[in-house]
Protein backbone atom coordinates (compact mmCIF):
# COMPACT_ATOMS: atom_id res chain seq x y z
CA UNK A 1 0.00 0.00 0.00
CA UNK A 2 1.49 3.32 -1.08
CA UNK A 3 0.27 6.59 0.42
CA UNK A 4 -0.03 9.14 -2.41
CA UNK A 5 0.29 12.79 -1.41
CA UNK A 6 1.71 16.19 -2.31
CA UNK A 7 1.92 17.93 -5.67
CA UNK A 8 3.07 16.61 -9.03
CA UNK A 9 6.77 16.45 -8.17
CA UNK A 10 6.30 14.60 -4.90
CA UNK A 11 3.81 12.23 -6.52
CA UNK A 12 6.51 11.42 -9.08
CA UNK A 13 8.95 10.57 -6.27
CA UNK A 14 6.37 8.36 -4.55
CA UNK A 15 5.37 6.55 -7.73
CA UNK A 16 8.95 5.97 -8.90
CA UNK A 17 10.02 4.59 -5.51
CA UNK A 18 7.04 2.24 -5.32
CA UNK A 19 7.40 1.10 -8.93
CA UNK A 20 11.10 0.40 -8.48
CA UNK A 21 10.43 -1.66 -5.34
CA UNK A 22 7.72 -3.60 -7.16
CA UNK A 23 10.06 -4.32 -10.07
CA UNK A 24 12.75 -5.62 -7.74
CA UNK A 25 10.41 -7.78 -5.66
CA UNK A 26 7.56 -8.72 -7.99
CA UNK A 27 5.02 -7.19 -5.60
CA UNK A 28 1.73 -5.61 -6.65
CA UNK A 29 1.10 -1.94 -5.89
CA UNK A 30 -2.02 -0.29 -4.55
CA UNK A 31 -2.14 3.50 -4.15
CA UNK A 32 -4.08 5.15 -1.36
CA UNK A 33 -5.30 8.72 -1.90
CA UNK A 34 -6.68 9.32 1.58
CA UNK A 35 -4.25 12.15 2.33
CA UNK A 36 -5.83 14.24 -0.42
CA UNK A 37 -8.98 14.34 1.72
CA UNK A 38 -7.00 16.10 4.44
CA UNK A 39 -5.35 18.68 2.19
CA UNK A 40 -7.44 21.75 3.06
CA UNK A 41 -4.68 24.27 2.20
CA UNK A 42 -3.31 23.32 -1.23
CA UNK A 43 -6.29 21.15 -2.27
CA UNK A 44 -4.09 18.84 -4.30
CA UNK A 45 -5.32 15.73 -6.06
CA UNK A 46 -3.87 12.84 -8.02
CA UNK A 47 -1.81 14.32 -10.87
CA UNK A 48 -0.24 11.40 -12.73
CA UNK A 49 -3.09 10.58 -15.14
CA UNK A 50 -1.37 12.24 -18.14
CA UNK A 51 1.55 9.79 -17.92
CA UNK A 52 1.84 6.09 -18.69
CA UNK A 53 2.00 5.26 -15.01
CA UNK A 54 0.26 2.05 -14.01
CA UNK A 55 -1.62 2.93 -10.84
CA UNK A 56 -4.92 1.06 -11.05
CA UNK A 57 -7.69 2.28 -8.78
CA UNK A 58 -6.77 4.94 -6.21
CA UNK A 59 -8.40 3.78 -2.99
CA UNK A 60 -9.33 6.03 -0.08
CA UNK A 61 -9.45 5.18 3.59
CA UNK A 62 -10.30 7.69 6.25
CA UNK A 63 -9.98 7.24 10.00
CA UNK A 64 -7.18 4.63 10.20
CA UNK A 65 -4.97 6.71 7.92
CA UNK A 66 -5.49 9.87 9.97
CA UNK A 67 -4.33 7.96 13.03
CA UNK A 68 -1.21 6.84 11.18
CA UNK A 69 -0.62 10.42 10.04
CA UNK A 70 -0.57 11.70 13.60
CA UNK A 71 1.83 8.95 14.64
CA UNK A 72 4.34 9.39 11.81
CA UNK A 73 7.10 11.05 13.79
CA UNK A 74 5.93 10.19 17.30
CA UNK A 75 6.81 7.49 19.79
CA UNK A 76 4.00 5.35 18.37
CA UNK A 77 6.22 4.52 15.41
CA UNK A 78 7.60 1.38 17.06
CA UNK A 79 4.08 0.28 18.00
CA UNK A 80 2.96 0.73 14.38
CA UNK A 81 5.83 -1.45 13.22
CA UNK A 82 4.59 -4.23 15.47
CA UNK A 83 1.05 -3.88 14.09
CA UNK A 84 2.21 -4.34 10.50
CA UNK A 85 4.79 -3.55 7.87
CA UNK A 86 4.92 0.25 7.92
CA UNK A 87 7.78 2.24 6.32
CA UNK A 88 7.80 5.96 7.01
CA UNK A 89 10.13 8.53 5.48
CA UNK A 90 11.40 9.76 8.85
CA UNK A 91 13.33 12.84 9.95
CA UNK A 92 16.11 13.55 9.34
CA UNK A 93 15.15 12.96 5.72
CA UNK A 94 17.68 10.95 3.74
CA UNK A 95 17.88 7.81 1.65
CA UNK A 96 17.22 4.61 3.59
CA UNK A 97 17.02 1.27 1.75
CA UNK A 98 13.51 -0.18 1.76
CA UNK A 99 12.86 -3.79 2.80
CA UNK A 100 12.57 -6.37 0.03
CA UNK A 101 11.66 -9.49 2.04
CA UNK A 102 8.48 -8.58 3.91
CA UNK A 103 5.41 -10.79 4.37
CA UNK A 104 1.85 -9.56 3.88
CA UNK A 105 1.14 -5.91 3.06
CA UNK A 106 3.88 -3.26 3.19
CA UNK A 107 2.77 0.36 3.63
CA UNK A 108 4.98 3.14 2.26
CA UNK A 109 4.22 6.53 3.82
CA UNK A 110 6.50 9.38 2.77
CA UNK A 111 7.88 11.39 -0.13
CA UNK A 112 11.06 9.34 -0.79
CA UNK A 113 12.87 12.31 -2.35
CA UNK A 114 16.00 10.71 -3.75
CA UNK A 115 16.87 9.08 -7.07
CA UNK A 116 18.68 6.40 -5.06
CA UNK A 117 15.32 4.68 -4.54
CA UNK A 118 14.81 4.08 -8.27
CA UNK A 119 17.94 4.90 -10.26
CA UNK A 120 18.71 1.21 -10.87
CA UNK A 121 15.46 0.91 -12.90
CA UNK A 122 15.51 4.39 -14.44
CA UNK A 123 14.75 3.16 -17.97
CA UNK A 124 11.45 1.71 -16.76
CA UNK A 125 10.68 4.87 -14.80
CA UNK A 126 11.31 6.98 -17.91
CA UNK A 127 8.92 4.76 -19.85
CA UNK A 128 6.27 5.22 -17.16
CA UNK A 129 6.53 9.01 -17.40
CA UNK A 130 5.98 9.28 -21.14
CA UNK A 131 2.90 11.39 -21.90
CA UNK A 132 -0.15 9.43 -22.99
CA UNK A 133 -1.11 12.28 -25.31
CA UNK A 134 1.70 14.45 -26.68
CA UNK A 135 -0.04 15.58 -29.88
CA UNK A 136 -0.56 19.09 -28.49
CA UNK A 137 3.20 19.69 -28.50
CA UNK A 138 3.19 19.92 -32.30
CA UNK A 139 1.01 23.03 -32.10
CA UNK A 140 2.67 24.60 -29.06
CA UNK A 141 4.64 27.72 -30.01
CA UNK A 142 7.16 27.46 -27.16
CA UNK A 143 7.70 23.74 -27.72
CA UNK A 144 8.63 24.49 -31.32
CA UNK A 145 10.99 27.25 -30.16
CA UNK A 146 12.70 24.85 -27.76
CA UNK A 147 13.09 22.23 -30.47
CA UNK A 148 14.57 24.78 -32.90
CA UNK A 149 17.56 25.87 -30.78
CA UNK A 150 20.66 23.87 -29.91
CA UNK A 151 21.20 25.10 -26.36
CA UNK A 152 17.74 25.36 -24.87
CA UNK A 153 17.82 26.10 -21.14
CA UNK A 154 14.99 26.14 -18.66
CA UNK A 155 15.22 28.44 -15.68
CA UNK A 156 12.56 27.74 -13.09
CA UNK A 157 11.52 30.22 -10.41
CA UNK A 158 9.10 28.96 -7.82
CA UNK A 159 7.65 31.93 -5.98
CA UNK A 160 6.20 29.87 -3.11
CA UNK A 161 3.49 32.52 -3.00
CA UNK A 162 0.86 29.80 -2.61
CA UNK A 163 2.40 28.82 0.74
CA UNK A 164 0.56 30.40 3.71
CA UNK A 165 2.66 33.16 5.22
CA UNK A 166 4.96 33.43 2.17
CA UNK A 167 2.65 35.35 -0.16
CA UNK A 168 5.27 38.04 -0.84
CA UNK A 169 7.66 35.70 -2.64
CA UNK A 170 10.47 36.17 -0.11
CA UNK A 171 11.73 32.61 -0.66
CA UNK A 172 12.30 33.24 -4.36
CA UNK A 173 13.84 36.65 -3.75
CA UNK A 174 16.43 35.02 -1.50
CA UNK A 175 17.39 32.87 -4.52
CA UNK A 176 18.30 35.91 -6.66
CA UNK A 177 22.07 35.38 -6.22
CA UNK A 178 21.67 31.70 -7.08
CA UNK A 179 20.09 32.47 -10.46
CA UNK A 180 22.79 35.02 -11.28
CA UNK A 181 25.53 32.56 -10.33
CA UNK A 182 23.86 29.72 -12.22
CA UNK A 183 23.62 31.77 -15.41
CA UNK A 184 27.26 32.78 -15.09
CA UNK A 185 28.29 29.14 -14.58
CA UNK A 186 26.26 28.00 -17.54
CA UNK A 187 27.73 30.73 -19.74
CA UNK A 188 31.17 29.42 -18.84
CA UNK A 189 30.16 25.84 -19.66
CA UNK A 190 28.28 26.26 -22.96
CA UNK A 191 28.95 29.85 -24.03
CA UNK A 192 25.33 30.90 -24.54
CA UNK A 193 21.88 29.78 -25.53
CA UNK A 194 18.18 30.47 -25.22
CA UNK A 195 16.83 30.63 -21.68
CA UNK A 196 13.15 29.82 -21.25
CA UNK A 197 11.97 31.24 -17.92
CA UNK A 198 9.18 29.36 -16.13
CA UNK A 199 7.38 30.28 -12.94
CA UNK A 200 4.16 29.72 -11.03
CA UNK A 201 3.87 33.54 -11.13
CA UNK A 202 5.51 34.64 -14.37
CA UNK A 203 4.45 38.30 -14.21
CA UNK A 204 6.00 38.65 -10.75
CA UNK A 205 9.14 36.88 -11.95
CA UNK A 206 9.49 39.17 -14.96
CA UNK A 207 9.14 42.23 -12.76
CA UNK A 208 11.67 40.99 -10.21
CA UNK A 209 14.38 39.37 -12.33
CA UNK A 210 14.09 39.42 -16.10
CA UNK A 211 15.33 42.93 -16.89
CA UNK A 212 18.51 42.44 -14.87
CA UNK A 213 19.23 39.09 -16.51
CA UNK A 214 18.82 40.53 -19.99
CA UNK A 215 21.19 43.39 -19.21
CA UNK A 216 23.92 41.24 -17.65
CA UNK A 217 23.96 38.15 -19.86
CA UNK A 218 24.14 39.22 -23.49
CA UNK A 219 24.98 35.71 -24.71
CA UNK A 220 21.61 34.43 -23.57
CA UNK A 221 18.28 35.08 -25.22
CA UNK A 222 15.64 35.21 -22.46
CA UNK A 223 12.08 34.17 -23.17
CA UNK A 224 9.51 34.26 -20.37
CA UNK A 225 7.01 31.47 -20.90
CA UNK A 226 3.73 33.22 -20.19
CA UNK A 227 0.30 33.37 -21.74
CA UNK A 228 -2.00 30.38 -21.47
CA UNK A 229 -0.18 27.78 -19.42
CA UNK A 230 -0.72 24.88 -17.07
CA UNK A 231 1.26 22.79 -14.64
CA UNK A 232 1.54 19.94 -17.15
CA UNK A 233 2.58 22.27 -19.98
CA UNK A 234 5.33 23.94 -17.94
CA UNK A 235 6.53 20.56 -16.68
CA UNK A 236 6.70 19.15 -20.21
CA UNK A 237 8.37 22.19 -21.77
CA UNK A 238 11.00 22.32 -19.02
CA UNK A 239 11.63 18.65 -19.57
CA UNK A 240 12.24 19.28 -23.28
CA UNK A 241 15.10 21.71 -22.65
CA UNK A 242 18.64 20.46 -23.08
CA UNK A 243 20.03 22.20 -19.99
CA UNK A 244 18.35 23.41 -16.82
CA UNK A 245 18.66 25.76 -13.86
CA UNK A 246 16.62 23.97 -11.23
CA UNK A 247 14.64 25.62 -8.43
CA UNK A 248 14.55 24.11 -4.96
CA UNK A 249 11.29 22.25 -5.59
CA UNK A 250 10.33 18.67 -6.41
CA UNK A 251 8.38 19.90 -9.48
CA UNK A 252 11.54 21.48 -10.87
CA UNK A 253 13.64 18.47 -9.83
CA UNK A 254 11.51 16.05 -11.82
CA UNK A 255 11.26 18.17 -14.96
CA UNK A 256 15.04 18.44 -14.82
CA UNK A 257 15.67 14.78 -14.05
CA UNK A 258 13.42 13.37 -16.76
CA UNK A 259 14.83 15.67 -19.42
CA UNK A 260 18.38 14.95 -18.34
CA UNK A 261 17.90 11.19 -18.43
CA UNK A 262 16.22 11.29 -21.84
CA UNK A 263 19.14 13.31 -23.26
CA UNK A 264 21.64 10.95 -21.65
CA UNK A 265 19.90 7.99 -23.29
CA UNK A 266 20.66 9.64 -26.65
CA UNK A 267 24.29 10.25 -25.69
CA UNK A 268 23.80 14.02 -25.51
CA UNK A 269 25.39 16.38 -23.02
CA UNK A 270 22.80 17.71 -20.60
CA UNK A 271 23.70 19.98 -17.69
CA UNK A 272 21.68 20.60 -14.54
CA UNK A 273 22.54 23.33 -12.05
CA UNK A 274 21.15 23.42 -8.54
CA UNK A 275 21.52 25.65 -5.52
CA UNK A 276 23.98 24.88 -2.74
CA UNK A 277 21.24 24.11 -0.26
CA UNK A 278 20.22 20.90 1.49
CA UNK A 279 16.45 21.30 1.06
CA UNK A 280 15.62 19.24 4.19
CA UNK A 281 17.11 16.08 2.66
CA UNK A 282 20.76 15.09 2.40
CA UNK A 283 20.07 12.90 -0.65
CA UNK A 284 17.64 15.16 -2.52
CA UNK A 285 20.11 16.42 -5.13
CA UNK A 286 21.83 14.05 -7.61
CA UNK A 287 25.57 14.23 -7.00
CA UNK A 288 26.35 14.84 -10.70
CA UNK A 289 24.36 18.11 -10.84
CA UNK A 290 26.46 21.26 -10.74
CA UNK A 291 26.33 23.19 -7.48
CA UNK A 292 26.39 26.98 -7.26
CA UNK A 293 25.96 29.23 -4.26
CA UNK A 294 22.84 31.24 -3.70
Amino acid sequence: MVMMQGGLGNQCFIYATARALAIRTGAEIMFDGSYFQEDKVYRRSFALEPFRCSVGEIVERAKPIRLLRRARYALLRDRLKRIGNYCCDMRPFRYRPLPEDWCGVLTLDGYWQSEKYFYDVREQILANFILRDAAWLKEDFVANQIAAVENSIFLHVRSYKEVPGKEGGECALRMADYYQNALARLQGEIGGGTVFVFSDDIEWTKAQFLKNWRERFSRFDFKAVDGKSSQLRDFTLMRMCRHGIVADSSFSWWAGWLGEQERMQKGEKSLRIRVNRRVMNDDFWPERWMVVDG
